[in-house]
């Protein structure tokens, strides 16, 4: 009956953390320990995901101290996010601090541990990251899984090294691991941000023909690499290559590559057509779309219609940042 509580308690605290519903989590946390109820491992574990998603980085950290000073022993969970969020936040001093102290009191590396490393190393240099993936192959025996493999993959596309990327691809194959979506992907995008076009096309016949399900994030790829080119008509080519297939699902990403390529490259007449094929399937315009739109009637010259879509965002912070910086330097000072 004690291990039920415990389980419902950390189920209810991971729903409503997941919300971000933090003032319920608050009084729900209040009404359990009143009754009795210790916090545990699991219970903490869930708060610090959730207050560390709000951006309350310093209440992660005193629930962290609250829960060993409480007698809870921390596990290799705890400390991979820790790493991971400062990791994340771009404080690799602290993140360091937490793989030592994880070290010097014997709980466990994993393979997750690896990768949360590797994700905030990829965008340094690809040495860094390969020497973490050999320290922890020769000094922990952690076996990398594919999301280590994938990120090695993404290192590699960072730092344009466009020439050992098909290389790094066999050596996940001859690891064992099966190439998955996300690793087709990387490899279109690579060639797609090289203007490598035919190699390109080639990685996204390949995905279609390794026996995955298809999905549309592959093609959003190729036609975000058309699109930026300028190659309208070879984007919505990819598109319909897409659409030939009949059975992947076009979420609103792929309308939002529409809109803001044909916007960017002032082809109103073609980004209309594609807003109005959006609504046409059911979809829902999202603020990306909306500050496309808006910007590129700005460029345009029509500031009515800029601000027409600018006030159809929702509240996302990053768009109107966007949109401020474009008012700005096009002399619109007043909107």
């Amino acid at each position: 009956r004690s291990n039920a509580c415990a389980k419902s308690w950390i189920s209810r605290i991971g729903r409503l953390g997941r919300r971000r519903d933090v003032a319920k989590v608050e009084t729900y946390g209040r009404e359990r320990q009143a009754a009795g109820h210790a916090l545990n491992d699991g219970v903490y574990l869930n708060l610090m995901h959730m207050y560390g998603t709000v951006g309350r980085v310093s209440t992660v950290t005193d629930l962290f101290d609250k829960m060993k000073a409480s007698g809870v022993r921390p596990k290799t969970s705890h400390y991979n996010y820790l790493i991971s969020l400062f990791a994340g936040l771009g404080d690799l001093a602290t993140a360091r601090k937490y793989f030592f102290e994880m070290n010097s009191t014997g709980v466990a590396v994993d393979v997750v541990t690896l990768n949360t490393w590797l994700a905030a190393y990829k965008s340094v240099s690809v040495e860094r990251a390969l020497q973490w993936l050999t320290e922890f192959k020769e000094h922990y025996h952690i076996v990398p899984d594919l999301i280590t493999m994938n990120t090695i993959l993404d290192a590699h596309k960072i730092h344009h090294r466009w020439s050992e990327l098909e290389s790094w691809f066999l050596k996940i194959e001859e690891a064992g691991l099966k190439p998955d979506t996300v690793t087709y992907t990387k490899m279109i995008a690579a060639f797609g941000q090289s203007a490598r076009f035919t190699e390109m096309n080639s990685w996204l016949d390949r995905y279609l023909a390794s026996g995955l399900e298809p999905t549309a994030v592959p093609f959003v790829a190729a036609m975000q690499a058309y699109g930026k080119a300028g190659q309208l008509k070879e984007m919505e080519d990819t598109l319909m290559k897409m659409r030939s297939l009949g059975k992947v699902s076009e979420p609103v990403r792929v309308h939002a590559v529409l809109i803001e390529c044909n916007g960017a490259h002032k082809q109103l007449e073609r980004m209309m057509f594609w807003f109005d094929d959006l609504k046409k399937i059911g979809g829902r315009p999202s603020t990306e779309v909306y500050a496309s739109m808006a910007k590129a009637f700005l460029l345009a010259g029509q500031p009515q219609q800029a601000a027409k879509y600018s006030k159809l965002m929702h509240r996302d912070g990053r768009a109107f940042e966007a949109l401020l910086d474009l008012y700005a330097t096009t002399g619109n000072a007043d909107k």
